[in-house]
């Protein structure tokens, strides 16, 4: 068989191997595995590594420079930009062994969690103490802090609460020369200058590797009322949109699909494509306390009536809010 050989020589694997406590693998089934993301694009790495500490982040770093290799931080791969796909080949750095939630502080409204942590699971452990960490990309029950960080996640609720770079108020960085630099909160040394953790926020992995995130959190929201509206057209979906964010109504998601995309989601939820799919829809979500709710989802109904919707479904309970987001 003609497998595809690693670029590595046996010094520099040891060597990467040593950084990483023995974590590392040269197996082409591994580097197989994570060599693509979403987007389904494939480039071989040389090798893959798990670190579990920083200090071994920072040591495969200086390994790395001194070799001429290309390192490429991963989360759990859910992204469309080729953000961790190794073009270069050089060694990818999967940080599943780093997905711990390091401290809540409720008062502060700071979470600390290093970069393995899922989306999902912050989220349920911020809940539990009345708190709310509002960024929600679509994959949040798989993708990981670490990679919406690297990313510059956003979500449906961004047109609320933003994206992933609102929230972050302090990063452990390692620098490509094996630097360890500490940004916002997580830092002891006043910061002048450039704002570094803001350059690195979005930055796909190709300035500096993440090794722990300071989020802000929010107080949980006290109710929501989500709601579905179908539309004989996606234009007739779109100007509904730009009439509802004009009257400046508590609306934390405002989401709209076209048919193909219904058809795509409900294939792949309940596994065959629906016999019809409206060719405009909307999925919104309002937050507040409940006269602000009762208010703010009146005023949307006549909205959505007003624009032309066939069809409008409020969510009643939390299975059938649940439902309309499945």
């Amino acid at each position: 068989m003609n497998e595809p050989r690693t670029g590595l020589d046996r010094a520099t694997a040891q060597a990467l191997s040593k950084a990483l406590g023995g974590a590392l693998s040269t197996r082409l089934e591994d580097r197989i595995c994570y060599s693509f993301d979403a987007t389904d694009l494939r480039s071989l790495p040389d090798a893959v590594g798990w670190p579990s500490t920083t200090a071994q982040v920072a040591a495969l770093a200086r390994v790395a420079l001194r070799s001429g290799l290309a390192v490429v931080p991963r989360g759990a791969g859910t992204g469309y930009t080729g953000g961790s796909i190794p073009v270069a080949g050089g060694v990818v750095l999967s940080f599943e062994k780093m997905n711990h939630i390091l401290s809540v502080d409720a008062a502060r409204r700071i979470a600390v969690v290093e970069p393995g942590v899922v989306n999902n699971n912050l989220r349920e452990c911020v809940e539990a103490l009345g708190l709310f960490y509002p960024p929600d990309p679509a994959s949040l029950k798989v993708s990981t802090i670490g990679g919406n960080v690297a990313e510059g996640a956003g979500g449906p609720r961004t047109v609320l609460y933003g994206t992933t770079r609102d929230y972050v108020v302090g990063l452990e960085i390692v620098m490509p020369d094996g630097a360890v630099i500490a940004t916002g909160v997580l830092s002891n040394v006043p910061e002048t200058g450039w704002d570094v953790g803001t350059l690195v926020v979005g930055s796909e992995g190709t300035l500096a590797i993440v090794t722990k995130i300071a989020l802000r959190l929010s107080e949980h929201p006290e109710s929501f009322a989500t709601l579905w509206a179908e539309f004989p057209s996606l234009h007739d979906a779109a100007r509904t949109v730009a009439t509802l964010t004009a009257e400046g109504l508590p609306l934390s998601v405002l989401e709209v699909l076209d048919s193909e995309t219904y058809a795509c989601a409900h294939e792949y939820v309940r596994g065959c494509r629906p016999a019809t799919s409206p060719e405009g829809a909307l999925l919104l979500e309002l937050e507040g306390d409940e006269a602000e709710l009762a208010r703010g989802a009146e005023k949307v109904r006549e909205l959505l009536v007003a624009g032309g919707a066939t069809g409008i479904v409020e969510a009643t309970s939390e299975a059938e809010r649940e439902e309309i987001w499945e």
